[in-house]
């Protein structure tokens, strides 16, 4: 079968247990029904991801992802409401409808209701939700076109095509803790800090938002997102040009490429995986950025948490 396939042939594969690379509107994802361990099992076989890291969870509405939770909530539905189909994942404790392989044994699964037309057009005719994790090998640069699926896995995966994705970052990760009145933010995303502060706003209620990382969850491993060559942040006053020299002089025998970041954070997080895969591919490259004052906020935080990452060592001076 060819790599790319239609709309059908996706349906069919995934009816069958088959593993099929689907667009979303933040990266591409490896999708298997999670219903079928077949699926589940070559999911993680494929991305040679560890089985202690959970995969997220893809509903086509609020009332089949509510219908795996052990329990409802007023302000579950509510964040579902105000923040989905979108980018956001919701973390909280299961009932015995979803498979412990998913969950890596744990108590709470991962939901996301996505809003990529593709998908949600799959997910509406399947009728059943699909674990999904980026379409990338464990630890590696995620995907936000076909092709860059097509490189990862030797055209060996099906994808359907769904275009460019226009976020470009993953969901943002949350689990609400409700003894304490707080929402943590486990992986920040397109979903803000800030978004979520203004929801909790209009609510009747006083939970704070914090940050909180947590390695046993998706995309809570520390070093993740990785180029194909060494990537490094600096932070300093500098001009370019004696960043440059000071780089030229710690690593004598690399090219340096420069990863520009738009002054626009929409932008920025569009374009990111595609740029860091566009400049590792010339294995003398080496990839640096300059992180700058004002990138302390809003979605630059979720930029941030996958530039740090993906980074081979950081200079200040």
């Amino acid at each position: 079968m060819k790599a790319k396939v239609s709309f059908q042939q996706a349906l069919q594969l995934l009816k069958k247990g088959e593993v099929v690379a689907l667009p979303t509107e933040t990266v591409y994802g490896l999708a298997g029904r999670i219903d079928c361990e077949k699926a589940l099992k070559k999911i993680f076989q494929l991305k040679k991801r560890p089985l202690f890291d959970p995969l997220i969870v893809h509903c086509h509405s609020k009332k089949q992802a509510l219908s795996y939770l052990f329990q409802k909530h007023s302000l579950i539905e509510k964040l579902f409401d105000d923040f989905t189909p979108g980018p956001l994942t919701l973390v909280a404790k299961k009932n015995n409808k979803i498979s412990s392989l998913i969950t890596s044994r744990k108590a709470t699964v991962a939901l996301r209701i996505p809003k990529h037309p593709l998908i949600r057009k799959v997910l509406r005719q399947l009728s059943v939700p699909l674990a999904m994790p980026s379409a990338n090998s464990y630890g590696k640069v995620s995907p936000v076109s076909s092709q860059h699926v097509l490189s990862s896995f030797k055209s060996k995966v099906p994808v359907l095509e769904g275009g460019i994705c226009q976020k470009g970052l993953e969901s943002t990760i949350i689990k609400i803790h409700f003894s304490k009145k707080q929402i943590s933010i486990l992986r920040p995303g397109m979903i803000t800090k800030e978004m979520l502060e203004n929801f909790l706003k209009k609510q009747d209620t006083n939970f704070k938002v914090k940050y909180k990382t947590d390695r046993f969850q998706p995309g809570g491993s520390s070093s993740h997102y990785k180029p194909d060559v060494p990537f490094y942040i600096v932070e300093s006053q500098k001009t370019e040009k004696e960043i440059e020299q000071f780089l030229s002089k710690k690593f004598p025998k690399k090219t340096l490429r420069t990863l520009s970041l738009s002054s626009s954070s929409q932008r920025t997080a569009r374009l990111l995986y595609s740029q860091l895969r566009q400049l590792s591919q010339d294995k003398k490259n080496l990839i640096y950025t300059q992180k700058k004052s004002h990138h302390r906020s809003g979605l630059w935080t979720a930029i941030w948490n996958r530039l740090e990452k993906a980074s081979s060592g950081y200079f200040k001076f």
